[in-house]
């Protein structure tokens, strides 16, 4: 059996009988001195009584000092997490020791603890503010346009544009709402995962038809190459990879081009790509595409809220899968994702 010599129980009990040695030791030489000296005139007893006596008082001191030494990082433990308990999350323990003990083991575990709450507090926060400023924005133009509506000082062909900035303000805060509640279930580990076999090939091409009056409109050209490929995955969550990802390619398309749409299967992968020939992504920008509320090309701000990437990436962290995005200014844009056909489910 393997002896942890790092462990704080051992470290007390060094101490301990590494005191008491020492101690029994002084006082026996102490006795020995004080006996064949005379100063107690002979009397072993007294000699005896007054040497252990004093070398208990020391012996108890150096306890209770190391004692106190050991046992102080775990009263500023205590203090620290009186702090987080109150919300203040920037608050670490200095610890630093020759060996890696548990109370090392304790408070390494406490400062990473405090740090991703920490990070996960700004998060939040910033989250807030981007919500705040994304919910701002159409109940702005929904409240102007219906308090120019209640003036009824407008005409017919005027009312019918109010109303239709009216709908499709709402449509974008319900939009909104709609994708907030979906990065949410998303990202809680405890809305489960509901994995089962399906054909990875037909579920694209079925989301490609949810948009054929979109693509249809920009008179685009859809390049479709699919092998037929199983996968074994929760098919909801799965076909939100493919929707966001193929709105996007058609969004950012000009009329008359192109969106390509390939699956492959590479080994245990499936390797899906899409790409369009659009305006592309800037690549000082390509890093943030994936935040939340991010939004790389503001003039299409109002057809979208930033979340469907953050979605895609959500999901793709999730079930262990990744996505790579190639582009240029100007010469569109690739995303390639990546996903393991089978035992692809992450446990969270």
């Amino acid at each position: 059996m393997k002896l942890h010599i790092y462990s704080i129980r051992v470290k007390f009990a060094f101490i301990f009988i590494g005191i008491l040695c020492i101690c029994s030791v002084m006082a026996s030489a102490t006795t020995i001195f004080m006996t064949q000296t005379g100063i107690f005139d002979g009397d072993l007893m007294k000699a005896i009584f007054i040497s252990f006596s004093l070398y208990c008082s020391c012996g108890s001191l150096l306890m209770w000092l190391a004692v106190s030494l050991i046992t102080r990082p775990i009263q500023q433990l205590t203090s620290a997490t009186k702090k987080v308990a109150k919300g203040n999350f920037d608050v670490r323990v200095d610890y630093h020791s020759l060996v890696n003990d548990e109370v090392g083991v304790l408070i390494q575990n406490f400062n990473q603890m405090a740090e991703k709450l920490e990070n996960m507090e700004y998060m939040r926060k910033d989250f807030l503010s981007s919500v705040s400023h994304e919910f701002k924005t159409p109940i702005a133009s929904i409240k102007g346009s219906a308090a120019l509506l209640l003036e009824k000082r407008v005409s017919e062909e005027e009312a019918q544009n109010y109303l239709a900035i009216i709908k499709e303000e709402a449509g974008r805060l319900s939009n909104l709402v709609s994708n907030m509640l979906r990065l949410t279930n998303v990202e809680n580990p405890a809305v489960p995962i509901e994995p089962v076999r399906f054909a990875l090939d037909e579920q694209i091409r079925k989301t490609i038809l949810l948009f054929t009056s979109l693509w249809e409109e920009k008179r685009l050209e859809m390049d479709i190459q699919l092998d037929k490929t199983e996968f074994e995955g929760d098919e909801e969550l799965i076909q939100q990879i493919w929707i966001n990802l193929i709105e996007n390619a058609i969004k950012f398309s000009e009329e008359n081009g192109t969106v390509s749409i390939y699956l492959r299967q590479v080994g245990d992968d499936a390797v899906v790509t899409i790409a369009d020939g659009g305006i592309g992504i800037p690549e000082e920008k390509q890093a943030h595409i994936f935040e939340k509320f991010y939004q790389a090309d503001p003039s299409h701000s109002s057809n979208g809220n930033g979340l469907g990437l953050s979605i895609v990436k959500s999901i793709l962290d999730r079930i262990g899968g990744s996505v790579e995005v190639k582009s240029k200014e100007g010469q569109g844009a690739v995303f390639v994702v990546r996903l393991r056909r089978f035992h692809g489910i992450h446990p969270i």
